[in-house]
């Protein structure tokens, strides 16, 4: 998928969206809901997106909620970007929530090494919130490379993780030339400037940087 661009917004703007909001119940992205392999390349979101999973009828929960995909699994992303006045809303529980991809999550024959964003970015007046989740402004759930990517974005949780690039790691992920500028605010959980969660010899951070206020 190449130079799309995708403007997503209700019919009326809210300050405070509820679960009554929501538009999405399971997997959702602002362009693919799950990208597998491939790549997207040069495509821009400006989205409002308001997904719950506390629904009835059997129906799964909300997994994975992103700016361009909801799950990318062996895909590339280069040179995409989540636009200024985007907000992403996790009005109840959901898993994963992510500026750009709700999560990388591995397995069925995927390689975490396949997975790599490239000069991607969310801009600044974007946010991401969620009232129980993990949530990143890049990705809410992260393996793979990420290669001169940015966040300017804040990121908001209630009860859960945020971090300025990833909410929590399916893999452990390597980071270079990437920054965070965005606020990163948990209230009842971990905030971190890149990732609230590295084990001993697992993630690469390299030449990075995040000067966003952090308070968690």
């Amino acid at each position: 998928i190449r130079d799309c661009h995708v403007v997503i917004k209700p019919e009326e703007i809210k300050e405070t969206y509820t679960e009554s909001d929501a538009m999405f119940y399971q997997t959702m992205g602002g362009i693919v809901g799950s990208a597998v392999r491939g790549r997207i390349e040069r495509c821009t979101s400006e989205v409002i997106m308001v997904g719950t999973s506390n629904i009835t009828g059997g129906a799964a929960k909300m997994k994975f909620m992103g700016g361009i995909a909801g799950i990318s699994m062996g895909a590339t992303l280069k040179d995409c970007v989540l636009k200024s006045g985007s907000r992403i809303y996790a009005a109840n529980q959901g898993d994963y929530i992510g500026g750009l991809i709700g999560g990388m999550p591995t397995g069925g024959g995927v390689s975490e090494e396949l997975e790599t964003m490239v000069d991607c970015r969310t801009e600044e007046g974007a946010e991401i919130y969620s009232q129980n989740s993990s949530a990143g402004g890049l990705i809410g759930q992260t393996s793979g490379q990420f290669i001169r990517c940015s966040n300017g974005a804040d990121v908001t949780v209630i009860s859960g993780n945020a971090g300025g690039i990833g909410g929590v790691y399916a893999v452990q992920p390597t980071l270079i030339n990437v920054a965070n500028t965005g606020k990163i605010k948990a209230e009842n959980g971990i905030a971190a400037g890149f990732l609230p969660f590295s084990t001993y010899g697992g993630t690469a951070i390299r030449n990075c940087y995040s000067y966003g206020d952090i308070n968690g």
